[in-house]
């Protein structure tokens, strides 16, 4: 697991800084240190603390092979969170989060095996028979599509986790996380109310370089998660189910005529034979 940052290095990015007072969320008094110029200090010991704990679960769950999805349509934290999920070799969301792609994941499927059969239209040259118009509909169609299942494409089944890089603009996919039963990880700062989420980090959501740091260290752990998953992933293999090889042996047979021939049989422990035929 990537080493947790210091206070120090948190400070210097930003990560403790919250909203302002009069826009705190009452939940997160918790993890307030104090108010500095009308703004809400964050507690960055509890923030360590809710880091550890996040990368520590995170870890149990990758290295058994589950998946985490990361979340995070915010303009500031698109690039970051894309940055970070395909370093990670994850799925992620940050574009348009669809009402349902949880809780109705067989429409996510469909949209998916749709998009799949437009690129193997394009692919065949079946759209070179469509008139103008009609070619220039299904082509913004399909672009639309790939801008927003692009994350998605791996995605075969329901995610392990979710990853959240902003949990106030995320409530609809923390809402239909909690009613599958989805663990949720986030970056909950001041001005959220932090139901739902399982893994409370509070810090800085709006800060480019606290989110940058914070989803780089969840990168890199997932990664090297990863990395010990597939090493140490081996095929158990169950001793009642080999099968020895049959031992055999070879009969030579010699007819009336001095003909001689040869035939392969199972062997019983006995001594090779020459057999006469009479």
């Amino acid at each position: 697991m990537s080493d947790l940052p210091s206070l120090r290095e948190m400070l210097e990015n930003g990560v403790h800084f919250g909203h302002s007072a009069s826009r705190w969320h009452p939940k997160m008094k918790p993890y307030i240190y104090g108010k500095r110029q009308n703004v809400h200090i964050i507690n960055l010991e509890k923030t360590r603390d809710g880091l550890d704990s996040a990368l520590k679960f995170v870890v149990e769950q990758v290295s058994h092979g589950k998946t985490v999805l990361f979340v995070g349509t915010n303009p500031q934290a698109r690039e970051l969170v894309k940055e970070a999920a395909s370093k990670a070799g994850m799925p992620f969301v940050v574009q348009r989060w669809f009402g349902g792609w949880l809780t109705n994941f067989g429409v996510l499927k469909k949209n998916l095996k749709a998009l799949g059969e437009m690129e193997k239209a394009v692919s065949e040259g079946l759209w070179t028979q469509l008139t103008k118009k009609e070619k220039l509909q299904k082509e913004e169609k399909m672009a639309k599509q790939v801008v927003f299942l692009e994350g998605v494409r791996s995605l075969n089944k329901l995610p392990d986790v979710l990853l959240i890089a902003n949990a106030d603009k995320e409530n609809i996919a923390i809402t239909e996380a909690n009613k599958l039963g989805i663990p949720v990880v986030a970056l909950v700062d001041t001005d959220t109310n932090p139901k739902g989420v399982d893994y409370v980090i509070p810090a800085n959501d709006n800060s480019v370089k606290s989110l940058h740091m914070l989803l780089d260290i969840f990168a890199k752990t997932i990664s090297e998660a990863r990395q010990d998953y597939q090493k140490n992933l081996v095929v158990p293999v169950n001793k009642a189910e080999v099968i020895e090889p049959k031992k055999t042996k070879t009969l030579h047979k010699i007819s009336q005529d001095g003909v001689t021939s040869e035939e392969t049989v199972e062997a019983k422990d006995e001594p090779e034979k020459v057999i006469t035929e009479e």
